[in-house]
Order: structure tokens, then C-alpha cells, then sequence
């Protein structure tokens, strides 16, 4: 096997430069590659930002649930009971609160829409509270554009608008 013959000398500041280079690119492919995704919207709509988590406080029947769906844990896989945290806001929904089911209620399901807002079926359920979290922003009934609480049929939460920073 022949070499080709080349001037293998190689300035300092060239290696220093090739090293910080290669160092880069190693350091970037792993943060490019575990940055997520959220679950919750597909092709999020231009003008705003997905939602971090829809938290809810329903009354089935006469007893209490508290169920939260998050962008990672996605739609098909709620947490459910009263030990869930509302990450980042103040109202943690009756948080560990002994009269809440700890089981998810029948038949609640929530739906990711193409515009990024999120529609929750309440089957026999009302909301008698609830927490979206947007960015920084946990907003509540009448919050930054969220609906009121109540209804018995379904519930949409609209994806985060630009102008809800600040929170409001």
C-alpha cells in the first residue's frame, strides 16, 4: 500500500480551529436530537405556541377526578388522582386532596385539533375547574382567552396566543 506524499505539517492555529469544529458538531447532534416535540400539535397554527399541559377538575357523578394530559406524555396517556403536580403555576387543582378518585373517569377523553387547541370530551363529567399551561402562563376559567368552567359535552382550550406574554 502506497501514501501519498503531503506536507503533514499542520499550524496550531489550524488544529485549534479543526478541534473547535469538531467539538461543535459533537456537542450540537445530541442537543438537536433531544429537542421534543409536543404531542399535542401536529402543525400548530402560525401566531402562537403550543400548549404545555391541560390539567382538569371534573365532577362525575357526584364524585371528583383530576386528570391532566401533557405534550409529553401526549393525549392517549393521562395521569389521573391527586398526586399530579400543575408544574410552574400556584393552583395545583385540590392537590392531594383524600376525597379525589384516584383512577381516571370513564369515557374523558381530549383530541388534538389542527389549529394546536385541545378539545376534552367530558362524557357525563362537568368541569369545575381547571389549569391550562402556556409558556409561563397557567391560566384558569376566563383566563387568557381559556373558556369558562362548566359544560357537560365537551370543552375546547384554545392554543397560546403571542399576546398572552406576559401572562394574562
Amino acid at each position: 500500500m502506497q501514501l501519498n506524499n503531503w506536507n503533514a505539517e499542520v499550524s496550531r492555529r489550524k488544529m485549534l480551529q479543526r478541534i473547535a469544529a469538531g467539538t461543535a458538531i459533537a456537542w450540537t447532534a445530541p442537543v438537536i436530537t433531544s429537542l421534543r416535540t409536543p404531542a399535542f400539535a401536529a402543525s400548530p397554527a402560525p401566531g402562537g405556541f403550543d400548549i404545555s399541559f391541560v390539567a382538569l377538575l371534573l365532577s362525575c357523578g357526584g364524585k371528583t377526578y383530576r386528570i391532566k394530559w401533557d405534550d409529553e406524555g401526549g393525549l392517549s396517556s393521562p395521569e389521573c388522582g391527586s398526586s399530579f403536580m400543575a408544574d410552574g403555576c400556584t393552583d395545583q387543582l385540590r392537590l392531594g386532596d383524600a376525597s379525589v378518585k384516584a383512577s381516571c373517569p370513564s369515557g374523558v377523553t381530549a383530541t388534538s385539533n389542527p389549529d394546536g387547541s385541545v378539545t376534552v370530551a367530558l362524557s357525563n363529567c362537568t368541569v369545575t375547574d381547571f389549569i391550562v399551561k402556556c409558556g409561563q402562563c397557567c391560566d384558569g376559567p376566563n383566563q387568557g382567552g381559556e373558556p369558562p368552567a362548566g359544560g357537560a359535552v365537551s370543552a375546547t382550550f384554545p392554543r397560546c396566543s403571542a399576546s398572552q406574554a406576559p401572562c394574562g
